[in-house]
């Protein structure tokens, strides 16, 4: 009772209820962009702050151990069966090809010797590269969502409002006589809840968008400066002497 009691008041509910199938529409596809902008947000906040807390556990263990930089056991948690976790995939890449680098230079060497060559360095500095932009393409997946909501939205809003003061002047001339005010109180009513609902809309988008460009910029800084380090802590340890 209290439920419809609010329902039946609220402007929102009442200018849907007096709108035409293509208001209604509207409408409807403004509520479909509110969910999934929230739907997204909620994932990606969700995503980021998993692979922010796991970068971090496992950049803290491989500092502990930068003097064996390949004899690193790591246990995944089980968040990271769900979202990758950067540093660890960073890791994982160049420990794959640099210890397959250092098996071929010991078995060519005389002294079977393991060492990098600058050759070698620059061949996992791009294997680095190719890693970064694949993680980088992981974290900006469906993030194209909330601007396409900020952009769309008051424009959905726009058009809900052109059409309900086009519908109002349309039946005003169908229907000359003593309704004229109740037929343009409802069809402004219903123009003006769909600006006002695009507005609702798009602005959460805008600021969960921009927030979340924010985390991400500074996801992707902490992944180019694990990168770094790693391929010099790997260049210190293996890579041969200039002579």
């Amino acid at each position: 009772m209290i439920s419809s009691f609010f329902l039946g008041s609220n402007p929102f509910f009442l200018a849907f209820r007096e709108a035409d199938i293509f208001g209604k529409g509207i409408f409807i596809s403004l509520f479909a962009l509110s969910l999934i902008t929230w739907v997204v947000l909620l994932q990606k906040y969700w995503m980021t702050r998993s692979m922010e807390e796991m970068s971090r556990d496992f950049s803290q263990k491989f500092f502990e151990k930068q003097e064996n930089i390949f004899s690193l056991n790591y246990e995944p948690s089980y968040s990271e069966t769900e979202y990758p976790n950067p540093s660890l995939v960073l890791y994982e890449s160049v420990k794959k090809q640099a210890l397959a680098l250092l098996s071929k230079n010991r078995s060519s060497n005389q002294d079977k010797t393991a060492i990098l060559t600058i050759a070698d360095i620059h061949m996992l500095d791009q294997n680095l590269m190719t890693t970064l932009g694949q993680l980088s393409q992981i974290i900006h997946q469906h993030l194209f969502v909330l601007p396409t909501v900020v952009s769309l939205a008051p424009f959905l809003g726009l058009l809900g409002t052109v059409w309900g003061i086009l519908m109002t002047f349309s039946e005003l001339q169908s229907r000359a006589g003593g309704h004229g005010n109740e037929l343009v109180l409802g069809g402004l009513a219903m123009a003006l809840a769909t600006t006002v609902l695009g507005l609702i809309v798009a602005i959460p988008a805008l600021i969960a968008h921009n927030y979340l460009k924010c985390r991400i910029s500074s996801i992707e800084m902490n992944m180019e400066n694990f990168s770094q380090e790693l391929l010099s802590t790997v260049e210190l340890q293996y890579r041969k002497a200039d002579v």
